[in-house]
């Protein structure tokens, strides 16, 4: 306890079918049992238009809503579906349209448990609000705390640490005198976001030669636009012809715990195809700010 449990629909022929299994269709009794016998849970539901959404997502809401305290967060993510499907079961990706009606029902029912018993119970992750192209929520309460290895509330922490950074470093942000070209990369979705974030940076030094570029993923398909699914290749072969000293990629892009990225490259190949110094950022304001600072220094 806490458990981490994948409901994705509590009616259990649709989860059957979602889980390809025919025993997945006890989830209320596993569920309800875990809740008698005390164990905390946060579940997830990923979201697949025309399966489990509209009243099948309502039902699966209010029931897990049903054994709150013991379920004590939901979150919605998007599906996400690679360019690699033959054979497998025709999915459709969630567009503009389903992200905005997903968001207000959220909204909706958040407001409902607000009145109720004063909580966020149900939270729909970042990529919702990029597909809908709507701003990111900001959490005033940790509830969303254990949701954001799902992506609920990303942009939001990483917006107020980054704005505590460039207070921090704004000394050494002005004082940057620097030639070296430096490319922070990103997937599409995060894009806007980053580039806002990084403009800020280089207002504050007009001595800064940076840019972000958005790597569209090759290896899943364009339809993927996470950051952490990309591939050293794909970083590779559209940074060719863009010059740069230093590269700062994400540390979500990793493997965890190694330098290895989903297709089996590495660091220290996109340092030798691209003649580059690769910085491994870490996901969060300070470091951002930390790896520009590494890469205008001296080495």
């Amino acid at each position: 306890s806490p458990l981490y449990i994948s409901v994705h629909a509590v009616d259990g022929q649709v989860r059957n079918t979602m889980m390809v299994s025919k025993k997945a269709d006890k989830i209320k009794e596993q569920l309800s049992f875990l809740a008698k016998n005390k164990i905390i849970m946060h579940t997830q539901v990923v979201l697949c238009p025309d399966i489990n959404d509209g009243k099948i997502l309502d039902e699966t809401i209010e029931f897990l809503y049903s054994l709150y305290p013991y379920i004590r967060t939901l979150a919605v993510v998007p599906v996400g579906l690679t360019g690699h499907r033959d054979n497998l079961p025709g999915l459709k990706p969630v567009d503009s349209k389903k992200a905005k009606v997903t968001i207000k029902k959220i909204q909706e029912y958040n407001k409902k448990f607000q009145e109720e018993k004063n909580i966020n119970f149900v939270f729909a992750s970042d990529e919702f609000y990029s597909k809908a192209s709507l701003p990111y929520p900001v959490f005033d309460t940790g509830e969303h705390y254990p949701q954001l290895s799902n992506g609920v509330g990303m942009f939001s922490e990483l917006t107020n640490e980054f704005d505590a950074a460039l207070e921090t470093y704004q000394d050494e942000i002005n004082a940057i005198n620097s030639e070296k070209r430096i490319v922070a990369v990103t997937g599409v979705s995060a894009y806007v976001k980053i580039v806002s974030m990084i403009s800020q940076v280089i207002t504050l030094s007009t001595k800064l030669n940076m840019k972000v570029v958005q790597i569209k993923n090759r290896l899943f398909g364009e339809s993927i636009t996470v950051t952490g699914l990309l591939s050293g290749k794909d970083i590779v072969n559209q940074l060719k012809y863009i010059p740069c000293d230093v590269i700062i990629v994400p540390a979500s892009t990793l493997r965890d715990g190694k330098n290895v990225f989903l297709d089996d490259t590495n660091v220290e190949y996109i340092e030798k195809e691209l003649n580059a110094r690769v910085i491994v950022q870490e996901i969060d304001g300070y470091a951002m700010i930390e790896a520009i600072l590494e890469g205008v220094s001296k080495g």
